[in-house]
């Protein structure tokens, strides 16, 4: 961990900003967006993918990382577009089946609990009464904003 005096000199000798050993790999993707200009996501100035997940699944293996990474991005939003469209017709059973298996692909992407219990919610929402399907409905958005959100980390993680 560096030293604030450390990381004075070398931003002093002309460096853009510092980063200390050991290496934190959040705030190393954090610099990496900043200097690349890449599309940070917002949340509470935090990233929303857990990383460390991710590498555990794929044995650190970059390419495999890389390419499951690809496939969930491809999957990801025809998912949701199928699941939006379930939800519009208050078909109960497919959204169980599509939501069941987002919170899967979701959970090996690394997302937030959060994200994974709202998909839940969905998966054994009730649409039986008017309320209850604006409330699926309102949930369905808030979950589309946050995985879209997620989809822009992702694929700023792969081109960096």
């Amino acid at each position: 961990f560096g030293q604030p005096k450390e990381k004075q000199a070398c931003i002093d000798a002309g460096m853009n900003d510092y980063i200390g050993k050991p290496v934190n790999e959040t705030e190393l993707l954090k610099l990496l967006y900043k200097y690349l200009h890449l599309e940070v996501t917002e949340m509470n100035s935090t990233l929303l993918i857990n990383y460390k997940q991710i590498q555990g699944i794929t044995g650190h293996n970059k390419e495999l990382a890389a390419n499951m990474i690809s496939r969930a991005v491809e999957m990801i939003p025809e998912e949701l577009e199928q699941l939006h469209q379930a939800i519009l017709q208050k078909n109960a059973k497919l959204i169980k089946e599509l939501a069941h298996n987002m919170c899967s692909t979701l959970g090996l992407m690394g997302a937030p609990s959060t994200l994974i219990e709202q998909m839940k919610k969905l998966q054994y929402s009730s649409l039986e009464q008017s309320s209850n399907y604006e409330t699926t409905l309102d949930l369905f958005y808030q979950v589309n904003d946050t995985v879209k959100k997620m989809i822009v980390e992702l694929k700023n993680y792969i081109a960096a």
